[in-house]
C-alpha cells in the first residue's frame, strides 16, 4: 500500500523513511547497522520489535519523538 514499510535491507549505511509511512511493521530493521535514521512526521505506528537489533550513531526523530522515546531504549549502542 505504499503506507507500511516491511523490510529494510539490513546492508544498506542510511536510512530515510519518507513522510508517506506511516507504519513500521516488526522486525522491519532487524540486524540494520546504520550512520544515520531519519523519520519524518507521517509515521505514526511503531508495531512491535521494529527495531531488533537495529543499531545506529545519529537517529532523527519527528517532533512526537515523545510518543516513541520508551521504544528506543532497548536499542544498542554501537561499539566505539
Amino acid at each position: 500500500d505504499g503506507k507500511t514499510l516491511e523490510i529494510y535491507p539490513a546492508a544498506r549505511t542510511t536510512l530515510d523513511i519518507p513522510d508517506t509511512i506511516e507504519t513500521i511493521k516488526g522486525y522491519a530493521l532487524r540486524g540494520c547497522r546504520m550512520s544515520s535514521a531519519t523519520f519524518h512526521e507521517g509515521l505514526t505506528t511503531l508495531q512491535p520489535h521494529a527495531f531488533y537489533w537495529f543499531n545506529v550513531s545519529t537517529i532523527y526523530l519527528p517532533s512526537s519523538a515523545s510518543l516513541y522515546s520508551n521504544i528506543l531504549v532497548n536499542i544498542p549502542q554501537p561499539l566505539s
